[in-house]
């Protein structure tokens, strides 16, 4: 993949991203930590707490949630009964910093098929009503050849991925400037001067987000 695409792609999320409003960070304040079984569980605040997990694992660990995907199911216990997940079908968690979910929630399609080399997980970038998920995606491309070679290699290769999530319903988005008009016409007045606006269309969609989640506030366990 280009390079400079790559380089470009995390300038612009770094200057996106560092510059979170005190709500959004005041609002991280409520998510209670955890693993969150499926996405209703998020704006309901109930997570499966790491104290509830059984397991080996030291959830002190900065790669816990990672190392515990990586066992392949999660043994917990609720209100006294003792439940089995695959790992695999968790929507997300969140560490008590920030919301990283599973990036086998995207449809299929969104991505190549074949094995991932990277984290399973990705952070959600900027938490809001309309979210905003950016990750680099790293994979090993299908090598096609006329006849089988034992010098035939496939190079790794890189793509950046960036989706919308509606906390409102859970579905999810690529993230263009069509999918997010669609997102914000429930505020009429904020969607004529999004459709009206001249800005460059790189920082369009990052500029009227920051703007409908600041006037449409998403809350946690309410």
């Amino acid at each position: 993949m280009n390079r400079f695409l790559i380089i470009s792609f995390f300038f612009l999320t770094e200057i996106f991203v560092f510059g979170q409003s005190l709500d959004e960070r005041a609002s991280l304040l409520d998510i209670a930590p955890g693993i969150y079984l499926t996405f209703k569980d998020f704006p309901n605040n109930e997570p499966v707490s790491v104290e509830a997990i059984e397991t080996h694992l030291d959830y002190r660990s900065r790669d816990f949630f990672w190392n515990l995907y990586k066992e392949g199911k999660i043994v917990y216990t609720l209100s006294d009964e003792k439940y089995e997940i695959d790992s695999r079908r968790i929507w997300g968690y969140f560490d008590g910093q920030s919301l990283y979910l599973n990036k086998l929630i995207f449809p299929y399609g969104w991505s190549e098929g074949r094995e991932k080399l990277d984290y399973p997980f990705a952070r959600v970038f900027k938490l809001g009503t309309i979210s905003l998920i950016y990750y680099i995606r790293n994979y090993m491309p299908e090598l096609y050849t006329t006849l089988p070679s034992m010098y035939s290699v496939a190079t790794p290769q890189s793509r950046p991925m960036k989706f919308l999530l509606d906390m409102r319903d859970g579905k999810r988005y690529k993230a263009t400037l069509k999918n997010f008009e669609h997102l914000i016409k429930d505020d009429e007045e904020l969607w004529i001067e999004y459709k009206a606006s001249k800005d460059d269309k790189d920082i369009k969609l990052y500029l009227f987000l920051e703007r409908y989640n600041k006037r449409n506030p998403f809350r946690h366990g309410y």
